[in-house]
């Protein structure tokens, strides 16, 4: 898959990632924040409770499907480690004391079965990970 194609691939799944959220009155901040040599591809808000999202998007191969093909096995301690830099980052500069902090991961699948990338699933890994002291 050239580049062209994987930002794509991983444009739509920031959209349907973003357009899930939205469905689920979560105001979204911050779309492709990039710091400290790091990205976060969606920071987000409701209630109380502010958000920094990972999006991962796969086409995955029927019956071929375990937990390390998965999305979410993609966000490796060293990727967690450099979300969480930008997330201080955002915070410097997006001061919130009021709220709770949460890293996410959102998986989105693409229907293995369509000649077109569409998607097929959205699955939203609350507290996927935690930030280290």
């Amino acid at each position: 898959m050239s580049k062209t194609e994987k930002r794509a691939r991983g444009d739509l799944g920031e959209r349907a990632a973003v357009r899930y959220l939205r469905r689920r009155f979560f105001r979204v901040l911050d779309r492709n924040y990039r710091a400290g040599g790091a990205e976060i591809d969606v920071v987000a808000k409701r209630r109380r409770t502010l958000i920094f999202v990972e999006v991962k998007t796969r086409r995955l191969e029927p019956g071929k499907e375990t937990c390390l093909t998965r999305p979410a096995a993609a966000v490796t301690p060293d990727k967690q480690e450099h979300i969480v830099r930008a997330a201080r980052i955002w915070l410097s500069r997006h001061p919130s004391p009021d709220l709770s902090i949460r890293f996410d991961v959102i998986e989105v699948l693409l229907d293995p079965n369509e000649s077109r990338d569409r998607v097929k699933s959205v699955n939203h890994i609350e507290g996927a990970f935690f930030a280290r002291a």
